[in-house]
């Protein structure tokens, strides 16, 4: 498995990740930019209102073909 930190914009969206565990090779790292490029969270919430926060995400089985 891969643990990735991805750090979440007030609209869901990732705008920056780090890898705490797991292979980091240049494929892994391609597969897992493009699932986080195209994910949306729920922002945390502070008071009512959507602000910056970190999801801890775990992948396994991330395959890559190619």
């Amino acid at each position: 498995p891969v643990v990735v930190e991805a750090y979440v914009n007030g609209q869901g969206q990732v705008y920056d990740y780090r890898i705490l565990n797991g292979a980091t090779n240049a494929q892994t790292r391609a597969a897992i930019e493009n699932l986080l490029l195209f994910s949306v969270f729920r922002p945390a919430t502070l008071y009512g209102q959507p602000v910056r926060g970190i999801a801890v995400i775990s992948f396994s089985g991330v395959s890559v073909h190619g």
